[in-house]
C-alpha cells in the first residue's frame, strides 16, 4: 500500500480511537518516516505505553524538529511520568516553532501545581494577550489568584471561563 494512503488511513482511525486498526496499518513500513513515528508515538501516549510513546515520539523529532505537535506529545507524556523538566522543555520547543498556546498552558499548569505562581503567571498572561477568553487558562489562573487570596481576580477569571458565579448557603455555584 502506499506510504501517503496508509497516513492518511492511520490518521482517520487515530481520529475514531480505533488505535490497533491504526497500528496495523503502519506496520507494513519499515521507513523511519516522521509521520509514522509520530502516530505510533500518539498512540502509545493515549494508550498509556510511555516507553513506547517517549521511543517513537524522540525519533520522529530527530528527523523532523519543525513539528510543534511531536513536542507537544513529548511534553505531555513527561508531564505524565512526573518529569517536570522535560515536559517544560518540550513545550518550550512546542512554543518557539509556532507559539502554540496550548503548549504555553500547559508550562503555566505545570509552575502553577509546583507553588511557582511567578512563572505561572507569565504563562497564562501570554495566553491571555492572545485568546482572552480561553476557558482552561482562566479557569487555572482563577485557582492560581485563589490561592494567593486574590478572591476578586480568581473569581474574575473563573467567571471569564464559565459564566456567572452565585454565592449560595452551600459556597460558590457556577451557572452556566
Amino acid at each position: 500500500m502506499d506510504l501517503e494512503i496508509s497516513i492518511q488511513k492511520a490518521l482517520k482511525f487515530l481520529n475514531q480511537k480505533k488505535f490497533d486498526d491504526a497500528l496495523n496499518i503502519l506496520q507494513d513500513f519499515k521507513q523511519e518516516d516522521h509521520r509514522i513515528l509520530f502516530i505510533r508515538g500518539t498512540i502509545y501516549l493515549a494508550q498509556k505505553k510511555m516507553d513506547l510513546a517517549e521511543k517513537n515520539l524522540l525519533a520522529s523529532s530527530k528527523i523532523n524538529n519543525k513539528n510543534f505537535s511531536t513536542f507537544y506529545n513529548l511534553g505531555i507524556m513527561y508531564d505524565n511520568k512526573g518529569e517536570d523538566k522535560f515536559a517544560i522543555d518540550n513545550f518550550i520547543k512546542a512554543v518557539k516553532i509556532n507559539g502554540h498556546l496550548d503548549s504555553m498552558c500547559e508550562i503555566g499548569k505545570i509552575y502553577l501545581r509546583q507553588n511557582n505562581y511567578e512563572e505561572a503567571k507569565k504563562y497564562f498572561e501570554e495566553v491571555l494577550k492572545k485568546d482572552v477568553y480561553n476557558r482552561r487558562v482562566n479557569i487555572m489562573f482563577g485557582n492560581l489568584y485563589l490561592k494567593m487570596n486574590d478572591h476578586t481576580r480568581g473569581w474574575g477569571h473563573i467567571y471569564k471561563a464559565t459564566g456567572l458565579i452565585r454565592f449560595s448557603d452551600n459556597g460558590v455555584e457556577i451557572v452556566e
